[in-house]
């Protein structure tokens, strides 16, 4: 099967069964232009030269696609979709949600035949399944967003390792001002306890910075970045990995869900609405959660105190990634599933 992702990352292979190739959504135009489906809406209808041209190299070169993949983001007009691509099945990836459902998801989602998600909930009413069933999607599944592997370097180190740890917590994350507060209330807590690495903006000091933009956060520390490899042997070094979405409770299931547990890191994660947290990885037994930065840094010097007890549950989340969130894994059962689905038009009769 001829499968075709937008991103700007080629995706690796993993089977004979299926060609696997990516279409870059950004060569014409800028990613800005293309983050909410009003923008683009105003493109389309414009005629916008660099749109087209981008359209156009799409249809002209992947013509052939039997699977359209909306994986980093869709770039494409709804209306286009259904008129151009009609014979084609297309997949669009709720990544980003919930934070842009109504920006970009739900306008576009007429166009598709199906879809998955990252986050397993959406709000205290509804998990991200009830949200496409209500908007018509009957085939939709969910995907990790793990980019980990079992052969991604430093993970075979991982189970030795875990004795070794001379490090405390960590939180790995880039800047935005929804964590902001909440990261200063838990440093502030914590102090040398927690160590906050990321590639912020202005230097690293876009939270110290914040004041001047109006907000009453106090956060007078410098974050520094970390390269791939380094990341690696930090993360190898550390006992807890503290995790933070972006809206408390709305999402859960992001890049660190996987990548602490992937490396051998107790998971400290904020809890899902609906308890969607739990679907992801056993409480107490695979993950710790927390409802509030008070008891995040109460869980923190707990089990900095007692290790036996940090180790069983970072062993046991790392099994788990081992065993379900592995990243070839879940590319091949992703697309077994893409080998089932149906034509929007046939899942309705």
């Amino acid at each position: 099967m001829k499968v075709t992702f937008v991103s700007t990352v080629n995706p690796e292979p993993v089977s004979d069964d299926f060609h696997l190739r990516n279409f870059h959504p950004f060569l014409e135009i800028s990613p800005i232009e293309l983050n909410s489906t009003k923008k683009i809406d105003s493109l389309y209808r414009s005629r916008d030269p660099r749109y087209l041209s981008m359209l156009k190299r799409y249809a002209s070169q992947f013509s052939d696609t039997e699977t359209l993949v909306c994986s980093q983001m869709n770039p494409f007009h709804p209306e286009w979709l259904k008129l151009e691509l009609g014979q084609t099945i297309k997949v669009l990836g709720l990544v980003d949600d919930p934070v842009v459902t109504y920006s970009c998801t739900l306008p576009s989602l007429f166009a598709f035949d199906a879809a998955f998600y990252v986050s397993p909930s959406y709000s205290s009413d509804l998990s991200m399944p009830d949200l496409l069933e209500l908007n018509g999607i009957k085939q939709h599944t969910w995907m990790p967003l793990s980019q980990v592997s079992k052969s991604s370097p430093g993970v075979s180190n991982v189970l030795n390792s875990l004795d070794n740890r001379t490090k405390p917590g960590i939180y790995v994350g880039g800047f935005y001002y929804e964590k902001l507060e909440r990261l200063a209330r838990l440093k502030a807590n914590l102090g040398s306890s927690l160590q906050i690495y990321g590639k912020w903006p202005k230097m690293g000091f876009s939270g110290a910075l914040a004041p001047l933009r109006g907000t009453n956060v106090w956060f007078p520390y410098r974050v520094t970045p970390l390269s791939a490899a380094d990341k690696i042997q930090t993360y190898l070094d550390y006992k807890i990995g503290i995790n933070l979405h972006f809206n408390e409770g709305r999402e859960t299931g992001n890049l660190r869900c996987y990548e602490t547990t992937a490396y051998g890191l107790m998971l400290l994660c904020d809890k899902a609405s609906m308890n969607s947290h739990e679907l992801i990885y056993e409480p107490g037994e695979e993950a710790v959660y927390f409802e509030s930065m008070e008891e995040a840094a109460d869980l923190t010097r707990y089990f900095l105190k007692h290790d036996e007890q940090r180790i069983r549950v970072a062993k046991s989340g790392h099994l788990r990634f081992l065993n379900s969130y592995d990243s070839t894994k879940v590319m091949q059962t992703f697309l077994s599933w893409c080998l089932k689905l149906k034509l929007r038009a046939q899942t309705d009769l």
